[in-house]
């Protein structure tokens, strides 16, 4: 793909992804919002020279947290500077375990404490790199959902500049490296697959809502209703096997139906098996 991406352009690129965790929604929020101000992401970033600047400004009896950094996005290209304000909010379910949590940032700037954005902007000019960086601007959010006790989904929807005119390759690749940032924390929590689906399975069943059909919405109950008519025996219409693969599995047709109102006729199918789980 050609051409460039003016900071206008660059500023409407999102991207958005979701992924399943093996941890609880808690563990993986806490580690989330934890990153933001882990000294030892700092000096990694230092020694290895993936950024100039990494500076996280706390702010107490909050839920919110400034951090600025520098990011190099291509060989010939200026590094980006980022001033990010993070506020994180928790969603009540019916207990604790059922919460949800939610961490959202968007520019610095748009930041309430303006003493700590004052002092998050004063680093950033302070810094050597500070007069060869193009400012950048980003804004997204975080959702972590419980599908378990130990497992959780997450859905990142994000969207931001690199400012400046740059080509589109360079902000399609920025899009999708954000977006891998999810993929690395899936790997973090990864677990066994069996262990995960189990208990993701017994916290369906344990919560399971056993409504009887009476119980059912009206929009639920139509289909119920239309589904069941399926199997009933029509006058001269009999079902008629066909082959399984499985030889424990019975599968019977037949022949289509005409149906009301002028619709389509339809084909019935159905297949039987006992499951010993």
């Amino acid at each position: 793909m050609g051409g460039t991406a003016s900071a206008r352009d660059a500023a409407v690129a999102w991207g958005k992804c979701e992924a399943t965790l093996d941890a609880s929604a808690a563990t993986v929020f806490a580690t989330r919002w934890c990153l933001n101000a882990l000294a030892e992401k700092a000096k990694f970033h230092e020694t290895e020279g993936l950024s100039g600047l990494y500076k996280v400004v706390s702010i107490p009896n909050s839920r919110s947290m400034l951090r600025s950094s520098t990011k190099f996005i291509g060989t010939g290209l200026k590094k980006r500077v980022y001033s990010v304000w993070f506020a994180y909010s928790i969603l009540p379910g019916a207990t604790p375990e059922t919460d949800e949590y939610v961490i959202a940032f968007n520019n610095a700037d748009l930041c309430p404490f303006k003493k700590k954005v004052n002092e998050i902007n004063a680093a950033v000019l302070e810094h050597p790199l500070a007069s060869v960086c193009v400012k950048g601007e980003s804004k997204g959010i975080f959702r972590f959902t419980p599908l378990s006790k130990n497992v959780c989904r997450v859905t990142f929807v994000g969207s931001g500049s690199v400012g400046g005119n740059i080509p589109v390759f360079v902000m399609n690749s920025r899009v999708i490296a954000t977006l891998k940032g999810l993929d690395s924390m899936r790997e973090r929590f990864e677990r066994n697959g069996r262990d995960v689906d189990e208990e993701t399975r017994g916290n369906f069943t344990d919560n399971l809502a056993l409504a009887t059909v009476g119980e059912l919405k009206i929009v639920e109950r139509s289909i119920y209703d239309t589904c069941m008519e399926l199997e009933k025996e029509a006058p001269g219409l009999q079902w008629s096997p066909i082959g399984s693969r499985n030889g424990a599995v019975e599968i019977e047709t037949r022949r289509p139906v005409a149906s009301l109102h002028g619709q389509r006729p339809l084909s019935t199918c159905r297949a039987r098996c006992t499951i010993d789980w």
